[in-house]
């Protein structure tokens, strides 16, 4: 989902009832040299979660991109998310700045992020964290360590330099 600033009057959007945005469909994107901050939800949700945050960010003059993590499941206990999260943006980043409407109008210096709960987690890996596994799975699920941490790669490399503090 992509929000950008927009010279048109925002209206309600009705998703998928009883879910309504403000917005305005396929309006112009309004601006040159914008910020984009890339938003991930957390854990078992969707992109349109955060639409009340990624609104008034478009409002404020940033793009937004809404990444949609699909091997992400609430409640079950695969560990896939722990290295895919980061590969999902980078690929909808990759996506946004090559071939999105937002493409050739984002300021390639002024890329940032906002994550919630696993989102967090994601930007973090994004930003060069270095996870000490072992410890984040005790904590997440306390459940013994060497049920978690075996198939897991020594060091996820995830970091990417395109995000910056704004």
């Amino acid at each position: 989902m992509l929000w950008t600033p927009c010279a048109a009057p925002s209206k309600d959007i009705a998703i998928e009832p009883p879910l309504v945005v403000r917005g305005v469909k396929n309006c112009p994107i309004a601006g040159q040299d914008l910020p984009l901050i890339v938003l991930s939800h957390g854990g078992g949700s969707a992109p349109i979660v955060h639409h009340d945050t990624a609104e008034m960010l478009a409002d404020a003059g940033f793009a937004v991109v809404a990444v949609h993590h699909p091997n992400d499941f609430a409640g079950g206990l695969d560990k896939v998310w722990l290295v895919e999260r980061p590969t999902d943006v980078k690929r909808l980043l990759d996506f946004t700045l090559r071939a999105s409407p937002v493409a050739g109008k984002v300021d390639l210096r002024r890329i940032g992020f906002f994550g919630f709960s696993r989102g967090g987690y994601t930007g973090l890996m994004l930003a060069g964290a270095v996870p000490r596994y072992p410890v984040f799975l005790r904590l997440w699920l306390q459940l013994s360590i060497w049920v978690f941490h075996r198939d897991l790669p020594p060091q996820p490399q995830a970091r990417d330099p395109r995000f910056r503090r704004l």
